[in-house]
C-alpha cells in the first residue's frame, strides 16, 4: 500500500531578528497554509481511494476470505504447493493471438468457397472460428486436468463427461474442415455450401463417413488442414492444463484469490497515482518555501553573530 508522504519541515531554532523574523513568520505562515490543504487532500484520497476507503475494505474482506478458502483447501489435499504455472494475461493474450493468427487463414477458405463472402466477412468468421476452437480447447484441457478430485479421492464423472464430449466436437471440426478441404480441391473452387451438402447425401452409414475421412485424408492439402488445427488445439489443450491445479476445489481457491489479488493491486495504483498527482502539486512549493525559510533564517542570524565579533 502505497503511503502518503509527510510534510517537510525544516528542523531546528534560530534566533530572529528584524526583517528577517518578520519573513520568517511569513514564509511559515504560507508552509502551513499549503500543508494543510495537502493534508486534507490525502485525507480525501484516503477515505474515497486508499485504506480507509469503502472500495478498498470491500476487497480486503474479500481477499482475506479467499485467503482463507485457499487454507481451508490447501489443507484438504494435505498442504502441498499448487501444482500450476503462473501465465502473464499478456503472454497468454499473445498466445490466443498467435492461435488465431495461425487459425484464421487455414480455415478462410471455408468462408470464401463456401459462402462466396466479402473478404473481411471471411476474416471475421475465421476468426471467430478461431476463437471458438481456442475456447473449446481451453475448456476441453481444464474438464481433463480435473477429472480426478484429490480433496473428494474420486473421479469427477461430469468432468468426464465434459472432456469426452467437448474432445467429440473438437475432432468432428476437425475432420470437417478436412472433409471440406477434400472436396474443394476435387471439385473446384465454384463449388458452394449447398452443392457441398449436395455431394454428401450419399454419405449415410458409418462405413461411408469412415471411407470419406480416409479419403480427405489421403489429400495433402486437406491432411496438412487437419494436422494444423489438430497441433493447434492440442497445444491449447496443454496450455489450459498446465495453468490450472488438478484438484478443482483447489484450484478454484487459488483462482479466486488471484482475482482479488489483482482487484488490490489496481485500487493500490489509483491510490498511489492519487498520491503522486497531490505530491505533484504541492511538493515544489513546500520544498520553495522551506529553502525561502531556511534562507530568512539564516539572514536574520547575520547582524547577531555580527555583533557578538564587535
Amino acid at each position: 500500500m502505497p503511503q502518503p508522504q509527510p510534510f517537510p519541515t525544516v528542523s531546528g531554532t534560530a534566533r530572529r531578528s528584524g526583517r528577517g523574523s518578520d519573513h520568517v513568520e511569513g514564509f511559515e505562515k504560507e508552509l502551513e497554509f499549503l500543508q494543510q490543504r495537502k493534508g486534507e487532500k490525502v485525507d480525501i484520497a484516503n477515505r474515497t481511494l486508499g485504506p480507509d476507503s469503502q472500495p478498498y475494505l470491500r476487497a480486503k474482506a474479500l481477499y482475506d476470505d479467499a485467503m482463507r478458502g485457499v487454507e481451508i483447501a490447501r489443507i484438504k489435499v494435505r498442504n502441498r504447493e499448487p501444482k500450476r504455472r503462473h501465465l502473464n494475461p499478456f503472454v497468454y493474450a499473445a498466445f490466443a493471438v498467435l492461435f488465431i493468427g495461425l487459425e484464421a487463414p487455414i480455415n478462410k477458405f471455408v468462408f470464401d468457397v463456401a459462402f462466396g463472402s466479402l473478404a473481411i466477412y471471411s476474416w471475421g468468421g475465421a476468426i471467430t472460428l478461431g476463437m471458438v476452437l481456442l475456447l473449446v480447447s481451453h475448456f476441453d484441457g481444464v474438464a481433463l486436468r480435473h477429472v480426478w478430485s484429490e480433496s473428494d479421492r474420486r473421479i469427477y464423472v461430469g468432468k468426464v463427461v465434459q472432456f469426452l464430449f467437448l474432445t467429440a466436437f473438437l475432432i468432428v471440426a476437425v475432420l470437417a474442415l478436412a472433409v471440406a478441404r477434400y472436396q474443394f480441391s476435387i471439385i473446384g473452387t465454384s463449388l458452394d455450401l449447398g452443392a457441398l451438402v449436395g455431394n454428401l447425401d450419399n454419405v449415410q452409414t458409418i462405413d461411408d463417413i469412415v471411407s470419406l475421412i480416409s479419403l480427405a485424408l489421403s489429400d495433402s492439402s486437406a491432411r496438412l488442414l487437419a494436422v494444423a488445427n489438430g497441433g493447434a488445439i492440442l497445444v491449447a489443450i496443454f496450455v489450459a492444463m498446465v495453468v490450472h491445479d488438478p484438484d478443482e476445489n483447489y484450484d478454484a481457491a487459488l483462482r479466486k484469490l488471484d482475482r482479488m489479488e489483482r482487484m488490490i493491486k489496481r485500487l493500490d495504483a489509483k491510490y498511489k497515482k492519487a498520491l503522486d498527482r497531490i505530491n505533484s502539486e504541492y511538493e515544489p512549493e513546500i520544498a520553495r518555501l522551506n529553502d525561502a525559510i531556511a534562507a530568512a533564517m539564516q539572514r536574520s542570524m547575520e547582524p547577531a553573530a555580527a555583533n557578538q565579533n564587535a
